[in-house]
């Protein structure tokens, strides 16, 4: 049964999950993302009959959903208080991040994705050993271990040119997305919400490595998605040059105007063309190390 919910998911403190096979028995969207609200698409056959069965061993799950869009599986790993699912049949695809808690010995609330959607897992019959959770194979292969836990904002719409940056002084530590403005987006391109954490950290006085991750919902659809990335970076004058370690998106490596204000505590990224090929700012608070 599916319940609407008007909060924002809760905080994801991951577990150790017993060995067994899991049913999903009830199923929670949560509406409460910044005040998100809408229709409902259930094309998924969510609380209408639908069946889903995860069985966990050895570090691993294999999922199965018998929806009315037809029976699927899904292969995962654990990694900290995440869990990477990738799907296996009708048409594989590349693992995505999906944060879970255990609520107790025998339930665990697996976050089905950035669109609110959350699943409670109840272990049928007897409970085998505990899950290894961090430890388990596929941990390291992993972009990172981010939780995305920063407040919402609204996507913003701009026209005219691109401003540019002044460059300026990188800060290490931890940022969360404050602002995004795309300019010059079709009309159609909707609103979104979007969070994004950005981890730098500074090998030298203008170079380093940095970790992300990116979540983006689409309230009036219930469609979201997270991404995790990892990479490198230099300042040279008022331009980061980035290079991507994971995944291998040439898309969205190269070269950003920046400017850092605030005594390095405001840092602003100037795209002159997104992974949707539009100019975007993108303005980052630091809020810890």
């Amino acid at each position: 049964m599916l319940t609407l919910v008007n909060d924002n998911p809760p905080v994801w403190s991951g577990g150790l999950v017993a060995d067994g096979t899991y049913w999903c028995t009830s199923e929670q969207l949560f509406t409460g993302l910044d005040g998100g609200s809408g229709v409902f698409v259930d094309d998924a056959g969510y609380g209408r009959g639908a069946s889903r069965v995860f069985v966990f061993a050895n570090g691993q799950l294999e999922g199965y959903d018998f929806t009315v869009a037809g029976p699927s599986s899904s292969s995962a790993s654990f990694c900290g208080p995440q869990l990477f699912v990738a799907s296996t049949c009708p048409t594989p695809t590349s693992a995505a991040a999906y944060p879970y808690s255990v609520l107790d010995p025998r339930h665990v609330l697996l976050y089905a994705g950035a669109d609110g959607l959350a699943l409670t897992l109840e272990l049928q019959g007897d409970a085998g050993s505990p899950d290894p959770g961090s430890s388990s194979p596929g941990c390291a292969a992993s972009c990172n271990l981010l939780v995305n836990d920063g407040g919402w904002i609204h996507v913003s719409a701009a026209s005219g040119a691109l401003p540019t940056g002044n460059g300026g002084t990188v800060a290490a530590g931890t940022y969360d997305l404050q602002s995004d403005v795309v300019y010059n987006a079709p009309a159609d391109a909707g609103a979104p919400l979007r969070r994004t954490k950005l981890v730098l950290s500074p090998g030298s006085a203008i170079s380093g490595s940095f970790a992300s991750v990116d979540s983006v919902f689409y309230p009036g659809s219930f469609f979201g998605s997270e991404v995790h990335i990892a990479g490198s970076y230099a300042a040279v004058g008022g331009t980061l040059a980035v290079t991507l370690t994971c995944p291998s998106w040439p898309i969205l490596a190269g070269s950003y105007d920046f400017t850092s204000t605030g005594g390095a505590s405001i840092l602003t990224i100037y795209a002159d063309s997104n992974a949707a090929g539009e100019p975007e700012v993108m303005t980052f608070a630091l809020v810890g190390p």
